[in-house]
């Protein structure tokens, strides 16, 4: 039961970090060159939920044996350890890590690479999310793939711009804040 409880409270914390990563990305894709004063804040805290982010995927991935066997014990059953590397969950994970990954260094950069690397990115994330549950095994994958992904990237816009909106509000000029809100 305890594994669980954790298992739980890793995901949901992989949920918010990973769409606040993805989310405040694509909202500095969108609207990044309108933050001038807040756009090095918004860039690192992009970057900070993106490495917890990596974190917390990578723990709750580790207690999937766990889970499996129903109590830790299981994080050292080798059969369960091997079942879990071979498993869908692997391979969301991966998917999600390396979208997670090209996130990180498009905020590094500056230019021409930095719409393209975070759009591949926040597909890849997105993306990986359709390799485990209904969408891995209903005979109509390819449209629940394709609801899936559409239905994320729309959290992830939403709940992605709550903090660009509030640190550019206060942050940025009352007419950038303005110009702002009325693009978003």
């Amino acid at each position: 039961m305890m594994v669980d409880a954790l298992s739980v409270a890793l995901r949901a914390l992989s949920f918010v970090t990973l769409f606040q990563a993805a989310g405040i990305s694509l909202f500095l894709v969108l609207f990044g060159p309108h933050v001038v004063a807040s756009g090095s804040t918004l860039r690192r805290a992009a970057t900070l939920s993106a490495l917890v982010a990596m974190g917390v995927l990578v723990a709750e991935y580790v207690l999937e044996a766990a889970r499996m066997s129903g109590d830790f014990s299981g994080l050292m059953d080798l059969t369960l350890q091997s079942q879990a590397m071979h498993s869908s969950t692997a391979a969301a994970l991966a998917g999600r890590l390396l979208g997670l990954v090209l996130i990180i260094l498009a905020l590094r950069l500056r230019g021409p690479p930095v719409v393209p690397l975070t759009v591949a990115g926040i597909l890849l994330l997105t993306s990986a999310f359709a390799l485990t549950g209904h969408t891995a095994t209903h005979p109509e994958r390819w449209l629940l793939s394709l609801l899936l992904i559409a239905h994320l990237l729309v959290v992830m816009f939403w709940f992605g711009a709550l903090v660009p909106l509030h640190v550019a509000s206060s942050r940025e000029s009352a007419a950038i804040a303005g110009e702002v809100t009325e693009a978003f």
